[in-house]
């Protein structure tokens, strides 16, 4: 080729553009973001509607069916879900892949516009965005420090936790979003005395409309006299507690009735709602999320930064420490420094393996330094390609280290070849490189042509393949541009070398003798191969068994083998999350007595030094931080241990302390790396829909406990939850009475409110140098009217509530309203519109996720249609990352026998023949048979499921094993047609002298491959399935290959006759060099076994 002799000629052009290479791809691998995994784009919105003091029916009627009649027609929509609580909604949109999310965002704006009849003190609906990649990355704790603990009410801070911390993070570069949990807002409270109000005539709505309209700034306009422009403005806008307090609600007989006269007037703080703890003190929980694309070790070093300055000039000085208790950080680095220790390591053992076939330092450099260019330079492809440095992409780089050298091995071979049958060093460079050019393009092509179908997989998976098929089709086209541009030139020089130095080069590199036997063995083992081969052309019966027996029973072995599937990894962050449900109705203050048994259970594990006597008396490793959030409806533990390989051990830890808590429903897990469901990655989540609550809840209930029993160990959440125990009031007014009152029903319930609970009346705008307060937010707090007498208070007393109406009346609660005691729900779940329980089921590790979604199937769902309790207005439906499954498997076996077709048509294309391809394509069933076995064999020591990034690994065998079955019949065919041999002796031949190559590029793969696949550790557990199917399903194949390809080419010989069969016309043997005769193949071929 024209191509390989311009490299032979301009060797430093070729140097340069390597150089290049190496430079560009050293400057792309600096500047590309890093993070633990790809972006994975589930485009996902959230859409949160707050209703102060509302039920969760109420937001039900009032707020979450209008917005979700407006909601369910938008474009692209695939799955809506809701949940409707007391004083807020939240509606959760799921897109299909590949939507535009502003648009999205845009369209689901619109369509909210649409709803124009909101309560009236319900608050805007906010919009937000949410995927797996948006998790927070960081989150730290607003606590006092030690000996502080006593003076300093932490609770107390979260306005400044707003307006200091969580703004300081926002303004870092790279932070997209902050939460602030835990502590209570400040508010400006006019605690009432009801019966001071009803002796004079002042009813709680009077109250607040004469609050409300002295609160307020009115503009008058502007006013010239003469230069000047004068703005004129009425400023009535409370400023302190005695502008309160100084407000005429009233005159009776000429004097004035102040508010002072009926309430006290106060600056204090709500009722604490979310109870936050961390390692036994108390404190508000700030999170910080990293925007899309950004470096996350970059952005989490900022985050730091920040959050030592506030330490060091903010809270220090007021008592007060921020302590991170969460970085996403230490788990990428572990992972990043665990995969890259594998690929040089991998690549290490490549080389030795080069090192023992060729026994030349000289030519082992030759091929490996295929390595760092294909490898490095693949980063100016990933940059080009918007992709980041992650876990994925580094494993498929690893992958390829030992694919890489491939071709150089090839390539060298046949050089060394032609050199050693009397060839000068350039025309041995050309002729070698030009006679296997075809081969090696076809191998390249297959390997990516697999990757093809990948690429438009538009399930989630298909984002994380899309890594490894980017840096596998990188690193592999490289190599093959530097097997026919860079190998032929270096090896034209070191040929040179050699020939100038035989002498020193046989003293100094002469190979051992005996090579620990290893020469012996690979001779022993090439002349056995040969032998059988040439046994299996002279006896078609024997060719016939052989065939027969390599290539129907291993398809049929291998689909019987393959075990039940999984969704996704797990991973194995050191972070472990412990849940718990109680009983509905459960208030914050028993949730904080609950919390306070579990502190002082877990308090000798964060006090305890790993290794410490007291670690060794514990029933788990030492804990770094234990975060406790208790709120309404539900307790939350996030614990981080001392140390991180030993995180697993504290799940038992928690489970049973967990479980000896009454009426609580818990569940504990490690954080999923891909899943922000409570049940992660192999979660199923069963949706029981219909109209009746009541009905719901006990089709959800029986079906929880029946779970239990056929999935024992299973982990189930039910969401809302399977008792309708939530405790209730309600208060149905008798229009009549009110009427003659002169009352309204709103006027009954917010007067009922005020004196129950207390509500909302207004927004103030306090000066800070008049309140004595901590810190008053910017912002402005809440005025909200509160009875005196709250907290005495019994559900008894309620319907003999004395209200005062407008008429000057009070009477007795239950003379204009009816009192009911009864119970209900906390929350209201929707999923697509119609009222739902939700079962969050998580099976044991021992049984897949394939099969428990089939017993739950089997087990749950056929008998409740069988005796109809599910049918008509009842249905159920499965979803999470049960669908997603179902959704990634029928892809992924789509895309299998895509590759497998795509695959066979391009080597069609090469060889201009439809016969020769279907003999290589015959190699694929026995390398799944050795996945198969391989990831069978990995279970007896680690357990390693058949995830759906496992089953890429089979994909990509499609593309791998057909290379050494390419290189036989490409070389018995150059045989036939070009070294006039018989077809007997050509695949004799095409064995013998492809046998050490193939060896060679078979043991640096898996050797490159073996350390992903044997090493443990951090992220391992991403790419470890990937590694074993393809290391082992390469050896099996490799083995049985040399035995099943040439038997299928002899016999193809044999029924189609001997003419000359068509080759690929990339490759020939024409006009070589001027001036050069090419020697017939297989001339003077020589075996160098190790």
């Amino acid at each position: 080729m024209n191509i390989i002799d311009k490299s032979l000629k301009y060797g430093v052009t070729v140097a340069v553009g390597v150089i290049f290479i190496l430079m560009f791809g050293i400057m792309a691998l600096l500047r590309v973001p890093i993070q633990l995994t790809p972006e994975i784009s589930q485009p996902e919105l959230s859409i949160r509607t707050l209703w102060p003091g509302a039920s969760p029916e109420e937001v039900e009627r009032e707020i979450v069916d209008k917005q979700e009649e407006q909601l369910e027609s938008l474009v692209g929509l695939v799955e809506m879900e809701s949940d409707a609580q007391t004083g807020r909604s939240e509606i959760y949109l799921r897109f299909q892949v590949g939507t535009n999310l502003q648009e999205a965002l845009v369209r689901t704006a619109n369509a909210l516009q649409q709803v124009s009849d909101y309560p009236e003190d319900s608050d805007e609906p906010t919009i937000k965005t949410t995927n797996v990649s948006d998790r927070p990355i960081a989150w730290f704790v607003l606590q006092p420090l030690p000996g502080m603990e006593d003076k300093i009410d932490v609770y107390k801070y979260r306005d400044f936790a707003e307006n200091f911390i969580q703004t300081r993070f926002l303004r870092v570069p790279g932070v997209s979003d902050s939460d602030v949990y835990g502590g209570s807002p400040a508010e400006l409270q006019v605690i009432f005395d009801p019966y001071a109000l009803a002796e004079r005539g002042i009813t709680v709505t009077m109250l607040r409309e004469k609050l409300r309209k002295q609160n307020r700034n009115v503009s008058g306009g502007d006013l010239d006299e003469g230069k000047r422009r004068y703005i004129v403005r009425t400023v009535g806008e409370f400023k302190s507690e005695d502008d309160v307090r100084n407000i005429i609600l009233t005159n009776i007989g000429g004097r004035p009735v102040y508010v002072k006269d009926v309430a006290e007037v106060k600056v204090s703080h709500d009722e604490l709602r979310d109870y936050v703890r961390h390692n036994g003190l108390p404190g508000i929980s700030i999170n910080a999320r990293r925007e899309i694309g950004s470096n996350i070790l970059e952005v989490m070093a900022e985050i730091k930064k920040t959050a030592a300055d506030l330490n060091k000039n903010l809270l220090n000085p007021k008592g007060m420490q921020l302590v991170q208790t969460a970085d996403k950080t230490e788990y990428i680095v572990r992972s990043i420094d665990m995969v890259q220790a594998n690929l040089i390591f991998g690549g290490t053992l490549a080389v030795v393996i080069l090192m023992v076939f060729l026994r030349s330092v000289y030519s082992t450099l030759v091929v490996a330094i295929a390595i760092p260019i294909s490898v490095i330079g693949s980063f100016i492809i990933v940059t080009l390609m918007g992709r980041t440095i992650n876990v994925i992409m580094l494993a498929g780089m690893a992958f390829a280290v030992g694919m890489v050298v491939d071709a150089s091995i090839i390539v060298l071979e046949n050089i060394h070849r032609h050199h050693k049958m009397g060839q000068d060093a350039k025309t041995a460079a050309y002729l070698g490189a030009k006679e296997v050019w075809g081969a090696i393009l076809a191998s390249t092509l297959t390997t990516l042509a697999v990757f093809i179908p990948i690429m438009f997989i538009q399930q989630e998976v298909g984002q994380l393949f899309q890594d490894i098929a980017v840096a596998i089709s990188a690193s592999v086209t490289l190599s093959m541009i530097v097997s026919i541009l860079v190998i032929p030139p270096l090896a034209n020089k070191l040929m040179h070398l050699e020939d100038r130095n035989l002498a020193r080069r046989n003293e100094t590199y002469k190979a051992p003798t005996h090579h620990f036997g290893l020469g012996w063995i690979g001779r022993g083992f090439s002349r056995l191969t040969v032998n059988f081969v040439d046994q299996l052309s002279r006896y078609r019966v024997l060719q016939g068994v052989v065939i027969l027996s390599l290539t129907i029973p291993p398809a049929v072995l291998a689909y019987l083998m393959l075990p039940k599937t999984e969704y996704l990894p797990e991973g194995d962050q050191n972070v472990i999350i412990g849940f718990m449900t109680p009983p509905q109705g459960y208030n914050v203050a028993e949730m904080t007595r609950i919390g306070d048994q579990m502190e002082q259970h877990y308090k000798p594990y964060w006090e305890s030094a790993p290794g410490s006597p007291e670690e060794q008396a514990l029933m788990g490793p030492a804990v770094r931080n234990f975060l406790f959030i208790g709120s309404r409806g539900r307790l939350f533990a996030v614990v981080k241990a001392k140390d991180p390989e030993r995180a697993k051990e504290l799940i038992p830890v928690l489970e049973d302390q967990f479980d000896k808590v009454p009426g609580m429903i818990s569940f504990t897990r490690q954080l999923s790396l891909f899943s922000r469901g409570l049940s992660g990655s192999r979660g199923i989540d069963l949706n029981f829909m219909g109209p009746d609550l009541v009905k719901l809840t006990d089709i959800a209930r029986d079906s929880f406990y029946k779970i239990k029993e056929i999935l024992p160990g299973s982990r189930i959440s039910p969401n809302p939850g399977i008792e309708l125990g939530q405790p209730q009031i309600k208060i149905k007014p008798r229009i009549k009475q009110l009427t003659e009152l002169q009352m309204t029903s709103d006027d009954l319930g917010y007067a009922v409110a005020a004196l129950s609970d207390g509500v909302y009346a207004d927004e103030v705008f306090l000066d800070p140098e008049k309140v004595n307060l901590p810190y008053l937010p910017r912002e402005g707090i809440d005025l909200v009217l509160i009875n005196r007498f709250q907290q005495q208070q019994r559900t008894q007393d309620i319907e003999n509530t004395m209200v005062h109406t407008p008429g000057g009346r009070t009477v007795p609660l239950k003379h204009i309203a009816e009192v009911i005691q009864t119970v209900s729900t906390e929350k209201i779940r929707h999923f697509e519109r119609q009222r739902a329980v939700t079962l969050e089921i998580s099976p044991p590790n021992n049984i897949a996720l394939e099969e428990a979604i089939d017993i739950v199937i089997d087990k749950i769902i056929r008998p409740l249609e069988n005796d109809q309790t599910l049918g008509g207005d009842y249905k159920f439906d499965l979803s999470g990352n049960a669908d997603k499954l179902e959704e990634t498997r029928d892809a992924m076996k789509g895309n299998f026998l895509l590759a497998v077709f795509i695959t066979y048509l391009l080597l069609a294309t090469l060889f201009q023949h439809w016969g020769y391809p279907l003999i290589i394509m015959l190699s694929v069933p026995m390398a799944a048979v050795g996945g198969v076995f391989g990831l069978a064999f990995l279970n007896l020591f680690v357990r390693q499921p058949l995830d759906v990034l496992t089953m890429l690994g089979f994909i990509i065998l499609v593309g791998v094993v057909v290379n050494n079955a390419i290189l036989i019949v490409y070389q018995a065919l150059a045989n036939v047609r070009e070294g006039g041999m018989s077809p007997q002796e050509a695949v004799l031949d095409s064995v013998r002298t492809r046998i050490r190559p193939i060896f060679m590029s078979t043991l640096t793969s898996i050797f490159g491959l073996l350390p992903l696949v044997a090493m443990p550790g951090a992220g391992s557990e991403i790419y470890r399935g990937i590694g074993v199917v393809i290391l082992s399903g390469l050896l099996f194949s490799t083995i049985f290959t040399l035995f099943l390809i040439p038997a299928l080419l002899d016999m193809s010989f044999h029924i189609g006759g001997s003419g000359s069969p068509p080759l690929p016309p990339v490759p020939g043997k024409k006009d070589p060099l001027p001036g050069v005769q090419p020697e017939p193949v297989g001339a003077g071929t020589q075996i160098h076994s190790p």
